[in-house]
């Protein structure tokens, strides 16, 4: 409730942290945090998607494309904005996070909430085709297979409030 309302508040610009026992909710995300989440070995990403020669290619291109948010120390996601006012949806994580998944994803499914609650904003996701660690995600996160076609080798997953 009013951690995830004052996150709202963080994807304005401003920085938002909140302490929720062993870990801390942030926004916007870090650069080198984010970074590190690609780059290590077992982590799962669903950036969803291949295609950035680097781990600081791809926290770059996330972080610095729209509303970002970090639950440390083992995941972090966000948005990146389209100029049509769409948002796609990225999301990374550590092993570590399995035993928290419950309480990552109901940050995450909040905050998408938030984005989509007056329901004029297209929000989606490009998973890899056959990667099921982020197709689990894409589900868990309210969000279904498009027969949209997707020229990056990733299937649209549209998120369906």
């Amino acid at each position: 409730g009013a951690a995830v309302s004052r996150m709202a508040a963080g994807c304005h610009g401003e920085r938002v942290v909140v302490e929720t026992g062993r870990s801390s909710v942030a926004s916007p995300a870090s650069i080198a945090f984010v970074e590190g989440l690609y780059g290590q070995p077992g982590n799962v990403s669903v950036a969803m998607r291949k295609g950035f020669g680097s781990a600081l290619q791809a926290a770059l291109a996330h972080v610095g494309a729209g509303p970002s948010y970090m639950l440390a120390p083992f995941a972090a996601g966000g948005f990146v904005a389209h100029p049509e006012g769409h948002l796609e949806v990225w999301f990374a994580c550590a092993p570590s996070a399995a035993s928290h998944m419950r309480a990552v994803l109901r940050v995450a499914q909040l905050t998408l909430a938030d984005h989509a609650q007056n329901g004029t904003v297209r929000i989606f996701a490009r998973v890899q085709t056959g990667w099921r660690p982020g197709e689990r995600i894409a589900r868990l996160l309210a969000m279904r297979p498009s027969p949209e076609p997707d020229a990056t080798g990733c299937t649209l997953w549209e998120h369906d409030p």
